[in-house]
């Protein structure tokens, strides 16, 4: 019995007013406590249960406490802190009581849990030395329930196991340590064994084979061990436990083995160690078996379809107790293939053999047995793979077949066929002759005795059947064509309608049939195979009336939108034009873009609820009819469109017939004119000129003209005569350098200045329009060469001087 002290400390709060008067104790809690502790395994240290927080709550305030402890339980007092005895878990109590006058008390319960921790005493069982490098496992049984850790791991099959498999690698010094916790975690022990591995190995082979059984069959009697050792092979003792062995020392040893023998195997080396090895010598045989079959009939053949059973005489089972058997081929076999006796359900023509092999350990033996089984279905030959009516065929039996086949009876059924005989005793074959009409499904059988003893019978099936042309039921829309496809493999094609309409062709394979009736039509098709078979084939044909679409058309000024409709309504529509686009082409109420003038032809194209493809026809939208509006150049030349800048054009807008109100614009802006002529002055680069008037359809016309403004380019002559008959040569001033030599006008020029060749201004901005006439004064200047400075702004281009000499000639 193991020895637990129990050092109790409950926790008291102490109040100072309490001093001062009566005590008071609070209610002190009565639910159940458990304490833990562990059990020492090896009862050399003192374990201890720790109260201090064994209530749940404790709120105590009195001067003066005391505790009692009760309910047996081993205590050795009543005082505070009992030592109690316990082998097991059990419950105590404890009561808090005033040690004044004894009231106020209170018990509470305490369960005090032991737990043991596993004994490794079975550990010691290893020793100091293991001989031989064979698997040794810690430990023979199973340790106590707890969680086990070996370090090291290696050379162990677990490391979590109480007695692990150690398998040594080498012959050496091995030291191992195992930590066991009980479940709880409350118990933890330690321990390390250490051991060495010797140097000792001895092992028993049988053909070069380390084995613990040696089987054998009873004829098989020599047998021969040998020994492997790594010490002395000499030095090896041989025995066994009824057999005479040949040597008793050595590495080998012979015995005939007549009887299950064991034979052992020592050695003592050098080092202390002794081994020995065992091998079980076994020697089994084989009962006698004799196969016969139930039932056993006279003539050794069976009918297809019959079960039999295969069975032979049973062994002793106390001398066989392990004996096996397998049977091949599994196929007709009924249920298991590894008894001693098995059922067949024999197939048609099944002749097969059947073998079973029989083992018990090392002896194995095979017995066979044929079963013949009769061949009851005869191949009936000559049936052709089609029969078209008012053909003629003979059937007949396989030669291979009619060897034992007697008594047969042939047998035709289907209308419209006949045999060549009505019962056709023995005859092996027979004539197939069919009517011109007949139809449908044929089968014809023989049925006689086979070997003497199976009902067989034989059965061919045939049809005689029109070929079908497959033609479909078509439905088409209004007055369609509809092309039908026949079968290319066919000829002499003859196709008809029931209710008018034509054919392009009514001998073609894919003709087609037009001018169909409003009613429809049956149309049908016959024809004949390359064996001279009829075909025929059958579709009716059903219009379906259609709406042709109209379309509803408005009159527009060209460049205007369309808007379209249709009479009636449809389930898609796609509008088309050479002319014109669509905003939406699959819509019921598109708009035709900017029709041109002279109007636009547009068409639609729609699908009904029946799926018919209908076109509408072409329809114009019209536009109204145009006066015809001309703009040409009054002056200064009708024949330019290009001009210098400020220049003043005046341009006529030309309407036949005539007398509108001209609506006029220039570069976009409108001009307050509104006659035929307007009057403009050309600014530099283009100037589109835009007239646009209301014709007699009510449909606004117009054109436009562009003049260009050019810019001039400065021309500075050198030399001027103001007597000369050419009056731009008579004044020295800039001009424009074209084919015209215009001046430059004056707006143009910033500053003019001329000086002689004394530095008298003789010219300063007088008259830009016309330039210098020659005359310093009021008198004419001299003849000389005369300095002059020209500033001249160009739209567009900026300022520019030019300065030089020019060349007064009187």
């Amino acid at each position: 019995m193991k020895k637990i002290s129990i050092l109790t400390s409950l926790l008291m709060i102490l109040s100072a007013a309490a001093f001062a008067s009566a005590f008071k104790v609070d209610t002190f809690s009565t639910n159940s406590a458990t304490l833990s502790a562990c059990e020492d395994a090896f009862g050399s240290g003192v374990s201890t249960f720790d109260l201090t927080s064994a209530q749940d709550e404790v709120v105590v305030i009195l001067p003066n406490m005391g505790f009692r402890w009760f309910e047996d339980a081993g205590m050795t007092s009543l005082i505070a802190d009992p030592t109690s005895y316990l082998s097991t878990s059990k419950s105590v109590f404890v009561e808090v009581f005033s040690t004044i006058d004894g009231t106020c008390t209170t018990t509470q319960e305490v369960f005090l849990s032991v737990t043991s921790i596993p004994d490794l005493s079975y550990l010691d069982a290893i020793g100091d030395t293991i001989c031989g490098r064979r698997p040794f496992q810690f430990g023979m049984s199973q340790g106590p329930d707890a969680i086990y850790d070996w370090e090291p791991n290696e050379l162990l099959d677990s490391d979590t196991l109480s007695n692990p498999i150690f398998t040594p690698d080498a012959r050496e010094d091995y030291s191992y340590t195992v930590t066991v916790t009980s479940r709880d975690g409350l118990c933890q022990t330690m321990r390390t064994i250490e051991f060495k591995v010797l140097d000792a190995d001895l092992d028993i082979t049988y053909l070069g084979e380390s084995t613990d059984t040696v089987e054998l069959c009873k004829d098989q009697l020599l047998v021969t061990l040998a020994a492997t050792t790594s010490g002395d092979p000499a030095e090896i003792m041989w025995s066994a436990s009824r057999d005479t062995l040949s040597s008793l020392t050595g590495p080998t040893t012979s015995f005939d083995a007549d009887f299950s023998t064991f034979v052992y195997a020592s050695q003592t080396f050098d080092n202390g160690c002794i081994l020995h090895d065992t091998v079980l010598v076994r020697v089994d045989s084989l009962p006698e078996f004799e196969i016969s079959v139930i039932p056993a009939l006279e003539c050794a053949k069976y009918c297809p379809g019959v079960t039999v059973t295969m069975v032979t005489n049973a062994p002793d089972l106390a001398c066989y107790p392990d004996v096996e058997y397998l049977w091949t081929p599994r196929g007709d076999i009924v249920g298991a293939d590894t008894n001693l006796n098995v059922a067949l359900q024999l197939s048609n023509g099944a002749t097969q053999l059947y073998t079973r092999t029989t083992t018990n350990h090392a002896c194995i033996e095979v017995d066979t047995h044929t079963i013949f089984v009769v061949d009851t279905i005869p191949i009936l030959l000559g049936v052709p793979a089609k029969v078209c009516p008012g053909d003629q065929f003979e059937v007949y039996i396989d030669t291979a077949y009619l060897p034992g086949f007697t008594d047969y009876t042939w047998m035709l059924q289907g209308m419209g066929a006949s045999l060549n005989c009505d019962d056709c005793p023995n005859t092996p074959r027979v004539t197939v002759s069919v009517d011109g009409s007949a139809t449908g499904s044929f089968m014809i059988s023989v049925m006689g005795i086979k070997d003497g003893c199976c009902t067989a019978s034989g059965v061919a099936n045939f049809s005689i059947t029109t070929i079908p042309i497959p033609l479909n039921d078509t439905m088409i829309c209004g007055v369609d064509d509809v092309q039908f496809f026949g079968l290319p493999e066919l000829t002499g094609y003859n196709w008809m309608s029931s209710n008018g309409g034509s054919f392009d062709n009514d001998q073609a394979v894919n003709p087609i049939l037009s001018d169909i009736p409003v009613g429809g039509t049956v149309v049908q098709v016959t024809a004949m195979d390359a064996d001279g078979c009829p075909a025929q084939g059958s579709a009716t044909v059903s219009p379906i009336p259609v709406v042709i679409p109209i379309i509803n058309l408005v009159t527009v000024c060209p460049g205007d939108d369309a808007p379209l409709s249709v009479a009636s309504d449809y389930v898609s529509y796609t509008w088309t034009s050479n002319q014109v686009s669509f905003d939406d082409p699959n819509s019921a109420t598109p708009t035709a873009l900017d029709i041109p003038i002279g109007g636009a032809t547009v068409m639609v194209q729609v699908v009904d609820e029946n799926g018919c493809i209908i076109n509408s026809e072409n329809r114009r939208i019209n536009t109204p009819a145009e006066d015809n509006l001309t703009l040409f150049t009054v002056e200064p030349d009708s024949n330019r469109v290009d001009f210098p800048i400020e220049t003043d054009v005046t341009v006529e807008g030309f309407v036949n017939p005539a007398a509108n109100t001209h609506n006029w614009t220039l570069n976009g802006s409108p001009l307050s004119e509104t006659s035929e002529l307007v009057t403009l002055t050309l600014q530099a680069g283009e100037n589109i000129l835009c007239d646009t008037i209301t014709n007699s359809g009510g449909c606004a016309e117009g054109d436009c003209l562009v003049l260009i403004g050019q810019l001039p380019n400065v021309f500075i002559p050198n030399v001027f005569m103001p007597s000369d008959n050419n009056e731009k040569n008579r004044r020295f001033q800039p001009l424009d350098d074209t084919e015209l030599r215009d001046p430059i006008p004056a707006e143009f020029i910033e500053d003019f200045k001329v000086w002689n060749r004394w530095g008298q201004k003789v010219y300063d901005n007088d008259s830009n329009e016309t330039g210098w006439n020659g005359r310093q004064g009021g008198d004419e200047a001299p003849s000389d060469v005369y300095v002059y400075i020209i500033k001249i702004a160009l739209p567009e281009t900026g300022s520019r001087t030019f300065t030089g000499d020019v060349t007064l000639i009187r």
